[in-house]
């Protein structure tokens, strides 16, 4: 509609002033105007000539100013409907307008700069908000200290600020939800004040079981470390090897390898002859250490030679379980890892929760189902284990099992062990606020809780994780015809890999459970400062015999 009668008035004014300029110019040439006879009147009296001039002058101006008045006010209505239309429709399209008020940039009821139709005034004080000159509530221009701003909005009011305003819903800005967090699992003994060292005879084949008795938790299931009776009526298994230095390996003939390999293999052959008579001469020094002893194996019986493996844990034994799972060929076709990178699925293709481990490596190279298979396949087998320094396996040990405050597996086990330690060895007064115990409280543990073991039984039924080599792998009782050694652990395995024909290992060497940190080897040094000299003489007596066998020596610490 508006439109409409925009269009009519620029159609009369087109045609109404032009039309009216015409006339006036016509009239005064031709005499159809009143004003042409005034003129006329004028040419023929002469005496009246000059007055009458000046009045046609004059009106002739007056109508003139009268037709450019009427022009202007055409044009200033049609500018103002104009502008009228276009504010409709950004209004009709935005509701509301970024620091207006009702819709109208700068204004208060339609009136810019005015409040309540009273220009510059509120409450009958010019250009003041009650009674402060430009102001609300002691600021200038602004609201609650905002400037354009209503309760910390720019430009926004609450919903029916003033009856007849449309409620407007503003969305708020999006903020991504918080991150999950694990809380740490709860030590059941945390807050004990006095608590027994746990006892490890109290065990069953299932592990990590827990049963809710009123507001305490009790433990079932704890790791078994017991001591397995040896069968008197069978006596070709277990069976007590007596030492033979090595035999298995004084018949290799060191002219049939390559000649790439044939010198690293006689300088090893020297090595592990020097190695296997240490071990030999200090269990003969030892006899009471030689006993009927079950031990877990790993039995690779199809290979050429038979290999034999005693896995000490905390001695790189992740890293040889990894290699026996890949002679088997565990997992080379696996669904669900084709698409990871070589690095990615080597990293993972050996996990436990990928079929692999050592659970899986232990079902895959098992004993032979006989006695006598065992003994038979035993005394031609390629026997080996894989040690280190005592103190740096301790350490080790101590960093996995102690230190962490969740150390698995035997979760809960190794949580009282943990409180147990801090109790104990921990003074009331002491400044340290360790959740876990330090190295030093843990070796007072161990040198007390082991200082009257002589035999492998004491030991097996009472630690778990930190026994010492000869009770882990029963030295003096299984003939090892091979020690590797973690300090030169790529010469000892590449020289294992060509006596045993292991040819798929020649070329890979890996290292793994380090996760990312650095060996317990390279930071011996820092954790053995907070140990007294007494402390290391003590400790090195309990790990005594591991020294000897193994030519380890105590000044390194």
């Amino acid at each position: 509609m508006r439109r409409l009668q925009k269009m009519q008035l620029m159609a009369f004014a087109a045609l109404f002033i032009p039309l009216m300029m015409y006339q006036l110019n016509e009239g005064l040439s031709y005499g159809h105007s009143p004003l042409n006879t005034n003129t006329a009147r004028a040419l023929q009296n002469p005496q009246d000539n000059e007055s009458s001039t000046k009045k046609v002058t004059a009106k002739t101006a007056k109508w003139s100013e009268v037709l450019q008045n009427i022009e202007k006010d055409l044009l200033l209505k049609t500018m103002q409907r104009d502008t009228s239309m276009s504010t409709d429709n950004q209004n009709a399209n935005k509701p509301y307008n970024k620091g207006n008020f009702n819709q109208n940039k700068g204004k208060f009821n339609q009136t810019k700069g005015n409040f309540n139709k009273n220009k510059g005034k509120f409450n009958g004080t010019k250009g003041g908000f009650f009674k402060n000159k430009g102001k609300f509530n002691g600021t200038k221009g602004n609201f609650f200290k905002n400037k354009g701003k209503f309760n910390g909005t720019k430009g926004k009011f609450k919903p029916q600020f003033n009856k007849g305003n449309h409620t407007k819903f503003v969305r708020k800005k999006w903020s991504p939800p918080p991150k999950p967090t694990t809380p740490r699992p709860r030590n059941p003994w945390e807050n004990a004040t006095s608590l027994d060292l746990p006892d490890l005879k109290k065990c069953t084949d299932n592990e990590n079981q827990w049963k809710e008795q009123g507001d305490t938790l009790h433990q079932l299931e704890w790791p078994c470390a017991r001591w397995q009776k040896e069968e008197f009526h069978n006596r070709n298994w277990p069976y007590v090897f007596e030492p033979s230095r090595g035999k298995n390996l004084q018949g290799i003939d060191v002219d049939a390898f390559e000649d790439e390999v044939r010198d690293l293999v006689a300088e090893q052959m020297e090595v592990q002859q020097q190695r296997v008579n240490q071990l030999a001469d200090t269990c003969e020094a030892n006899p009471e250490l030689a006993v009927r002893q079950h031990l877990n194996l790993v039995w690779a019986t199809k290979n050429d030679p038979p290999v034999v493996y005693c896995p000490i844990y905390k001695v790189a034994s992740t890293t040889w379980m990894a290699y026996f799972l890949r002679l088997a060929h565990i997992n080379d076709e696996l669904p669900g890892l084709e698409n990871l990178s070589e690095n990615e699925k080597e990293k993972k293709r050996f996990m436990p929760k990928y079929g692999g481990g050592h659970r899986r490596v232990f079902q895959e190279y098992h004993a032979p189902d006989t006695s006598v298979g065992k003994k038979k396949t035993y005394t031609k087998a390629i026997k080996f284990i894989v040690v280190r320094h005592p103190f740096a396996r301790l350490l080790s040990a101590y960093r996995d099992k102690i230190e962490r405050p969740n150390p698995k597996p035997f979760t809960p086990y190794f949580q009282q062990l943990q409180k147990a330690i801090m109790i104990k060895y921990r003074p009331t007064n002491s400044n340290l606020t360790n959740d876990t115990p330090t190295l030093s409280e843990f070796v007072d543990y161990v040198i007390d809780s082991t200082k009257d073991f002589t035999t492998a039984k004491q030991w097996s039924e009472h630690v778990v994780c930190w026994t010492p080599f000869w009770v882990q792998c029963g030295v003096c009782s299984y003939d090892y015809q091979m020690v590797v050694k973690l300090e030169t652990m790529q010469d000892d395995e590449q020289f294992l890999f060509q006596i045993a024909n292991l040819k798929e290992l020649q070329n890979v060497h890996e290292w793994r459970n380090v996760k990312g940190k650095k060996s317990s080897s390279a930071v011996v040094p820092d954790y053995f400062k907070s140990l007294t000299k007494t402390q290391v003489q003590l400790l090195y007596e309990v790990y005594e015999l591991d020294f000897v066998m193994f030519g380890y020596d105590i000044k390194d610490y």
